[in-house]
């Protein structure tokens, strides 16, 4: 039997921050403008 090893490092990735318009348009189920996708 083998074996392997596994090293992995977990990196905090940037909190995704919406302005108040945008919540209101995710709530209605509209894509927000300017979005980076």
């Amino acid at each position: 039997m083998s074996g392997q090893i596994l090293d992995a490092t977990l990196v905090a990735a940037p909190k995704q921050r919406n302005t108040n318009g945008e919540k209101e348009d995710l709530r209605e189920g509209r894509i927000p403008r300017n979005r980076p996708f």
